[in-house]
C-alpha cells in the first residue's frame, strides 16, 4: 500500500465525520427515514404507489415539530380546496385554456384564504392544476388528500421523535455568540467617536450587521416556543431562559446600533469629540456587565457584572460633569449617556429577572 494512503484515508474519515455531524445531513436522515415510513404505511392503507405521501413528508418536514405541524396543516388545507376546485372545474366546463386561466385565478385567490402561516397557499392552485390536467376524478382526489395527510402525520412524528434538533443548546450558542459581538462593539465605541468619517461608517454598518443578526434570532423564539409543546422532553425552563438571553441582547443592540449612529454623525463634525478616558471607562465597563448574560439570574457573576454597572455609571456621571466645565459637547455628550444609562438600565432590568427593557 502507498505511504499516503493512511493520510488519504484519515482525511476521507474526518470528511465523513463533519458530513455526518453536520445539520444537512441529520435532515436528510430524517427526511429518508419519514419518507420510507410513508411509502410503507401508504402501501399498507391500498395505495399502490403513494406518492403523494412521500411529498406530504418532504414539504412538511421541518426541525421544528411545531413548524412541521403548521407546514402540514397548510398543505392539507391547500390539496383539500385544490383538488375540490379541480373536480368543480373538471365536471362543468372541462379542460382548455380559459377554464385553466380562470382556474388559476380562482386558486389562487383562495390560497389567500386558505393559509397557516404567513404566505399565501400556493398549494390550492398547484392541486387544482395537477387534477386538471391528470383527468382524475373522486378516487384520484381523495387518494391525494389522505396520502398528503399521512405524509404530513409521519412528518410530525418524525420531526419530534427522530433525532430531534437541541433547541436549548442553539439558542444557548446564539446568545453567546451575539453576547460576545455586543461586548466587542460596545468596546469599539469610544473609538468610532475620535475616527475618521470612513471608519465610524465601517463600524456603524458592522454593529447595524450584528443587530440584524440579533433581530433574526428574536423573530424566531415564538416558533421555537411554540414547537417545545410538541417535545416534552425539551427542558422548557432552561429554553426560556436562553431566550430571554437573546431578547435582552436583542433590545440591547438597539442602544449600542444608537451609540454607532451618533459616532458617525460626529464623526463629520469638528470638535465633536467626547473626552475619550470617560467614554472608554464607561463603555469598557457595560462591556463586562455584559458577562451577566452568559447565564441564569442565580450565577455568580451578577456581583461582578453589579460592579461593573456601578463604575459604568461613575463615568457617565463624570461625563456629564465635563460638560458643564465645558470639556464636552454640550448637544452630544447628554444624548450619548442617556443611550449608555438605557442600555444599563435594561441590563439591570434582565439580572433583577424581569422582562427585558425594566426600567429601574
Amino acid at each position: 500500500m502507498p505511504s499516503g494512503a493512511p493520510d488519504g484515508w484519515g482525511r476521507l474519515r474526518r470528511r465523513a465525520a463533519r458530513v455526518a455531524g453536520s445539520e444537512t445531513f441529520r435532515q436528510a436522515v430524517r427526511a429518508a427515514a419519514a419518507s420510507g415510513l410513508a411509502w410503507w404505511l401508504g402501501g399498507r392503507l391500498g395505495a399502490p404507489r403513494p406518492t403523494f405521501a412521500v411529498l406530504g413528508v418532504i414539504f412538511s418536514l421541518q426541525d421544528n415539530p411545531g413548524g412541521s405541524v403548521r407546514t402540514a396543516a397548510q398543505r392539507i388545507l391547500g390539496v383539500g380546496a385544490g383538488v375540490g376546485i379541480g373536480l368543480v372545474a373538471l365536471h362543468g366546463p372541462g379542460l382548455s385554456a380559459p377554464v385553466a386561466a380562470a382556474l388559476v385565478l380562482v386558486a389562487l385567490w383562495a390560497g389567500t384564504r386558505v393559509r397557516v402561516g404567513p404566505q399565501a397557499n400556493t398549494q390550492v392552485a398547484v392541486s387544482a392544476i395537477l387534477l386538471l390536467a391528470g383527468g382524475g376524478g373522486w378516487r384520484y382526489a381523495l387518494a391525494r388528500v389522505w396520502e398528503t395527510a399521512m405524509g404530513g402525520a409521519m412528518a410530525v412524528a418524525v420531526s419530534a421523535l427522530l433525532w430531534p434538533a437541541d433547541p436549548v443548546a442553539a439558542s444557548s450558542r446564539a446568545a453567546l455568540r451575539l453576547r460576545a459581538a455586543l461586548a466587542a462593539d460596545l468596546r469599539a465605541s469610544p473609538a468610532a467617536f475620535g475616527a475618521s468619517p470612513a471608519a465610524a461608517r465601517d463600524h456603524l454598518v458592522a454593529v447595524r450587521t450584528h443587530a440584524r443578526a440579533a433581530g433574526r434570532e428574536a423573530l424566531t423564539l415564538p416558533e421555537v416556543l411554540a414547537g417545545a409543546r410538541w417535545a416534552p422532553w425539551i427542558d422548557r425552563s432552561a429554553l426560556a431562559a436562553a431566550q430571554a438571553r437573546l431578547r435582552c441582547i436583542e433590545m440591547l443592540y438597539r442602544h449600542v446600533r444608537a451609540l454607532a449612529r451618533h459616532a458617525a454623525d460626529a464623526s463629520a463634525a469638528e470638535g465633536r469629540a467626547l473626552p475619550p478616558d470617560l467614554l472608554r471607562a464607561a463603555c469598557r465597563n457595560l462591556a463586562a456587565a455584559t458577562a451577566a448574560l452568559e447565564g441564569p439570574p442565580a450565577s455568580q457573576g451578577r456581583t461582578a457584572a453589579r460592579a461593573a454597572l456601578l463604575r459604568a455609571d461613575a463615568a457617565l456621571d463624570a461625563l456629564l460633569a465635563s460638560v458643564r466645565r465645558g470639556d464636552a459637547p454640550p448637544l452630544l455628550a447628554p444624548a450619548v449617556v442617556v443611550l449608555l444609562r438605557q442600555f444599563a438600565a435594561d441590563l439591570r432590568g434582565w439580572m433583577r429577572g424581569g422582562v427585558p427593557g425594566t426600567r429601574g
